[in-house]
Order: C-alpha cells, then structure tokens, then sequence
C-alpha cells in the first residue's frame, strides 16, 4: 500500500515532494493535509485530491457515509484511478466498497484487464459465485489474448479438476507473452492447484534470472520445494521470501513445518509464535511441534515453548488447552469443544499402527450383563462411533426393524462409517449438543472410549438419561486410575477416572449402575490399554 503515492503521480513543486515524504514516514495525516493544501491551490489536480484520499485510508477505517460521499465526487477519475482505489479498499478487505469503484472503472474502460480480474476476485470474496462466473464468461472472450487472463482463467479450470483445459491456458499464456506469464501469480496458483512443482521448479528459474526479487516467484518455488520434501532448498526460497516481503501466515505454517521435519525447532517455533490468526494448520503444527521435540528428549524446551504459545494464544481455547495439558499443569475443566474438534481431525501423535481392539468381546460382556438379546428392533445410539467399529456388531440389537444412529465429532471418521453402510443414520456432533437437541428416544446407548474428554461425566450422564426410554440401557467405558484424584488429564488432554468417582456422580443422574469390571480394551506395542466397562439402566417411570 505505501507504493500506491509515488513522485511520479504527484511529480512537480516542493509541495508535492514534502507531501510524498510525508507519506514514505507513515506520517500519514500530515500527508493528507499536505496534499489537501495542493488540492486547493489547483483543484483540477487529481492526483492529489486521490492522494489525500490514499493517506486517510492509511491510518483510518472510514464508514459507509464516507465512501457515499467519496463515490460522488470522483466523477472525473480515469479508469486507472478508480482502479486504484478499489485496490486500496480490498486490500483492507472492504471488498463491497472495493467492487464499487471496480464498476466505475470498468464503465469508464470495460476492457481492463487488471479491473476485470479485479471485480472477479472481489465477487469471489463476497461468495457471489454465480454472479463471478457470468462475469468471467462476458469478459473472457474480449480479453483472452492478455496473458494475465489466460492464467486467471487456467487457475479456475485447475481449482475444478480440469487439468487439460489449465494447461491448455497456460500454453497460450506462454506463446502470448512468456516473460510475463512466468512473473504472474495466477501462473503459479494454476501450476500448484494442478500439483505441478516439478514445473513450477523448471519455470521459476528462467523467472528468476529475469526478475530474481519477485516474491510471487519465490513464494511458488518455496512451496514448491516443501511439497517436494526439498526441505533445505524451501528453508533456504522461504528465507529469501521473508527478505523481500511479509510472509502470509500460510506461507509461514508451511515454512514452520519445513523446519520442523528439518528438526530446526526453535526457527519453527518462533515462526508459530508470529501467526496473526487462528487455524486447524496453526493447531496442527503447534501440537506437531510439541511432540516431536518431547520424542526427541527435549522435554524442557518443550514445555517452555508451549508456555510461549500459551502467551500468545492463550485467547484460543484449543491452544490453550493443548499446551496445559501438554505441560503437565492440573487441569479441572473438560476438554473445550473447539478442542476436540481440532484434534479429532489428527492422528495420535504416539499411535501405533499395530494397536488390537478387544471392543467386541467387552461389548459382548455388557450385554449379557444387561440381558439384552439378538433381533429385538431396538433404537440404539453409537457416541463417539468414530470409523464405526462397533456397528456390525450393534446393529445385531437394532435389526431386523429398528435404527441404528451414530454420532462423532470427526468428519473424516463419519466418512468412513459412511461408506461401511452399517448406520442408518450419521451426525456429525458433539454428545452434548447431540443430546439437548434430540427429541427421539433409544432403547440403548453405546459410548466407548469417549468420555476422556470429560473431567466430570455429570454431564454426560444427564445428557444421556434424557434420551433414554424408560428401562434403557446406557454403556460406557471409562479410562481407570487408583490414585487418590477423581481425575486426571494426560499429555494429550485426555482423562482418567477414579472407578468410585465415576460411580458416584453415575447414581445421581437417575441411572442405576447394573455392572462394573475392569476390561481390557487394545492391545498396543504389547501393552494392554485397560478400560473399566459400566452398564447402567433408566429407572422406570
């Protein structure tokens, strides 16, 4: 934005070069008065009157009523002026404004080029999709001799799986003009959305001994290379990016997990420390980092870095969660929604792949427990159902007339239950939102290995009683622990339960307890990961 007033638009008079230095020191208001007062002197010079205009959006987010005003006095700007503008606002993402005087350029020259691909994305942006690819279809005939069209237009056809028809473009965008077809962002977009890096890599070095300080390149082969595991070329393209502009925050996640994989922990630390807003890649890399340095016995580091995160982000409730836990710190709260959502999308970052499930045999054990018998048309719910592991053998319950409903946080999960087409139906929700919202009723309840995002099961167990008919059978398991705390979160976030603790809080929820025992639930890397299994029942009106 501070390249937008230069001397060549307000060149001539020591005026106009005190009010452009004013500028170039993010003086900004004093600039605008500078280039008010050339405003007055001649009011035909536009330059500086839209000057003046550029500086108070520096340091100021005007309201609707300035830009009315604005949009009734600008009658004689050139194409190029309203053009100008327009840019300024998007790039303070007041993209309705921005689409304003993006028309008023076109009005005044329809065959912009930089003012059609300008409107598009601002459309884009204002998710009037419909309404873009009409636009792109009236202007593309007109224009697509102009490179920069050609590869908007093969980036749109690469986003839509359409490789031959982006390829196609880009060849055309080549031939038409090649040396500013390979500086062109949507070039690279194109080539990237089509998983082209060996050709990105190929095109960026002719690019480069053209122009070697353009970050649209450098930013293209950065990324490139890190998704080609070149991991020290794309810390070395990242580095050369950083000096010759601000990083976007994507840009930056990728570079931190380049140094990651590269075990430069304390760069990719510094680089997640620096994010400017929240996403699941953020999160990602944050619980990435963690572990990793944790596996590599760096544990105090570790925690320290997560105490840095905590500082930085402590305002996110899934990051914040993750780096107490992580820590050790004492946690009396269960896991924050925003939380499990977020990790219920990653692999456990100890898994092993060899991990046995004995859930069958345990679930087997509760029913003859409960007295529950084969093909008896019950409504049965699955919490927590994940992949559906427990379907096939639920749905004996619910067959031959009954539902069998299975609900989990994990959209990937659902996906897999989905296409196992054992569930009569799938949600994806959260237990308790699940249940406050649900007006059916079952006949049984299944939630196994999923209430160790819960420090107090209170919740659930009222949750549950709700929405079980009367006599209903509620099953559940619980992580166990003997020590003398009612719970405890582990590194991941994860709670244990004192059997007595869980027992006592399940007979003040209207279920009666009908069955205990300890079970042994996986089997992992020779260890046995223990569950303590508990059958309940809905007193009878």
């Amino acid at each position: 934005m501070e390249s937008v007033v230069s001397k060549e638009n307000t060149a001539g008079g020591a005026g106009k070069s005190r009010a452009v230095g004013l500028f170039l020191l993010k003086r900004y208001e004093e600039a605008a008065a500078a280039f008010d007062e050339l405003s007055m002197r001649d009011p035909d010079d536009m330059d500086s009157w839209t000057n003046a205009i550029l500086c108070r959006l520096q340091y100021s987010r005007p309201d609707a009523v300035f830009f009315d005003e604005m949009r009734k006095r600008v009658g004689r700007l050139p194409a190029q002026g309203y053009l100008c503008l327009a840019e300024v606002l998007n790039s303070f993402d007041r993209c309705g404004e921005a689409l304003v005087f993006a028309d008023k350029a076109l009005s005044v020259d329809p065959d912009n080029a930089d003012a059609c691909l300008l409107k598009s994305g601002l459309l884009d942006a204002l998710n009037r999709t419909n309404e873009q690819y009409e636009f792109v279809k009236s202007f593309y005939p007109r224009l697509k001799r102009d490179e920069r069209v050609l590869c908007y237009a093969a980036f749109y056809a690469a986003l839509f799986w359409n490789a031959r028809q982006a390829s196609f473009f880009l060849k055309k965008a080549l031939k038409a003009n090649k040396n500013a077809t390979l500086q062109n962002t949507y070039f690279y977009a194109a080539l990237t959305s089509g998983h082209r890096e060996k050709d990105i890599i190929a095109y960026s070095a002719e690019a480069l001994n053209d122009r070697a300080d353009n970050p649209v390149v450098w930013m293209a082969v950065a990324n490139a290379d890190a998704a080609l595991g070149e991991n020290d070329a794309a810390d070395e393209a990242f580095g050369t990016l950083a000096g010759l502009t601000d990083i976007p925050d994507d840009a930056r996640l990728n570079w931190a997990r380049v140094l990651i994989e590269k075990k430069s922990y304390d760069r990719a630390a510094g680089l997640l420390e620096h994010v400017s807003g929240y996403s699941d890649t953020l999160f990602s890399l944050i619980r990435t980092l963690l572990f990793a340095m944790r596996r590599d016995g760096l544990k105090e580091t570790a925690d320290q870095k997560a105490a840095a995160f905590r500082a930085a982000y402590g305002n996110m409730p899934q990051i914040d969660y993750l780096c107490a836990a992580f820590s050790g710190g004492e946690i009396k709260h269960s896991a924050p929604i925003e939380f499990i959502n977020a990790v219920s999308e990653l692999p456990d970052p100890d898994a092993s792949p060899d991990r046995k499930s004995f859930l069958a045999n345990v679930l087997d054990k509760a029913f003859q427990t409960a007295g529950l018998s084969v093909a008896k048309s019950m409504a049965v719910l699955d919490i927590g159902c994940g992949t559906g592991d427990a379907a096939p053998f639920l749905r004996d319950y619910s067959r031959p007339d009954g539902t069998l409903t299975g609900i989990d946080v994990s959209e990937t999960a659902l996906a897999a239950a989905q296409a196992a087409d054992a569930y009569d139906r799938l949600e994806e929700n959260d237990l308790l939102t699940f249940c406050a919202a649900c007006e059916d009723r079952y006949d049984l309840i299944v939630c196994s290995d999923a209430l160790y995002w819960f420090a107090d099961p209170a919740p659930v167990f009222a949750a549950v009683e709700r929405i079980l008919k009367p006599d209903g059978v509620f099953i559940f398991t619980v992580t166990p622990q003997t020590r003398e705390p009612e719970f405890s979160a582990d590194v991941y976030g994860r709670f244990s339960h004192n059997p007595a603790y869980v027992s006592a809080r399940l007979s003040e929820s209207g279920l009666v307890e009908k069955g205990r025992s300890q079970e042994k639930l996986y089997k992992t890397d020779d260890r046995d990961q223990p569950c303590v299994l508990f059958t309940a029942r809905k007193k009878t009106q």
